[in-house]
């Protein structure tokens, strides 16, 4: 009975022109059949209508949170949904400017905590803050993942929200901190050290010599040329110009 109402969905959503319909009938399938029937639906309406993705997407992702009870969780069924999930995120990483997916990647990250990847989740929703500009819910997002063991996405998410927020001391503090997790959060600390020690806001720099040394970052080297020059330490101030030129030219 389930194969033959997938078919007639099927049908349906092949012979339908008008999208508004053919979006209706995806949400009504995904409902009635559950998240693996709704990915083959979905999937059937991409190739007529490429954008008819997103609505299929949206439509397995509310189907199974408002019915997931009733439909058998194996390990198909959760494939499928984490699929539609992922492919959800693209689209809201692509952020259609028409289109407010706000509701969307609430209702996926649900899903993907249901799926036992909270933390994933907790990023996905930080990222789509920051990118829609509500800071106040990216650095909770981002500190909820930090807390759960978060990955590198997270910390520079968290980095990323102290320096748009003034409190780039705090930034600089956790961005050295996790520094050793990988060279993108230590070029993070290298970037924003040696733009407040070019403004005159910072005054420790051995480990900002250190890192620039491991970068061969050539901006961070002159910032460092520059503040030696500053100090009167120009044998100093020379050593960090020439290597500027050094590894601005590699």
């Amino acid at each position: 009975a389930l194969e033959k109402s997938e078919e007639l969905y099927a049908f349906a959503i092949a012979n339908c022109a008008d999208e508004g319909a053919r979006s209706a009938t995806l949400q009504k399938g995904a409902d009635s059949l559950g998240p693996t029937a709704g990915a083959r639906l979905t999937n059937t309406a991409s190739e007529i209508a490429p954008d008819a993705a997103l609505d299929g997407h949206r439509a397995i992702v509310a189907a199974w949170l408002n019915g997931g009870e009733r439909h058998n969780a194996g390990a198909e069924e959760l494939t499928s949904l984490k699929c539609g999930v992922d492919r959800l995120g693209a689209a809201i990483a692509a952020q259609h400017p028409q289109d407010d997916l706000t509701v969307e990647v609430e209702r996926s990250a649900r899903v993907l905590g249901a799926l036992a990847d909270e933390t994933s989740a907790y990023e996905q929703l930080g990222w789509y803050y920051l990118r829609t500009a509500r800071i106040p819910e990216t650095g909770e997002w981002f500190r909820r993942a930090l807390a759960n063991g978060g990955s590198d996405g997270a910390v520079e998410g968290v980095v990323m929200v102290l320096r748009r927020t003034g409190l780039r001391a705090e930034a600089r503090e956790l961005a050295l901190a996790e520094s050793a997790r990988s060279e993108r959060i230590a070029c993070l600390y290298v970037d924003l050290a040696s733009e407040d020690l070019a403004s005159g806001d910072m005054t420790d720099i051995g480990e900002l010599a250190r890192l620039t040394t491991e970068l061969r970052s050539p901006n961070a080297a002159a910032n460092l040329g520059w503040h030696h020059e500053k100090e009167g330490q120009m044998a100093t101030a020379r050593d960090w110009f020439d290597r500027s030129v050094e590894w601005g030219a590699a």
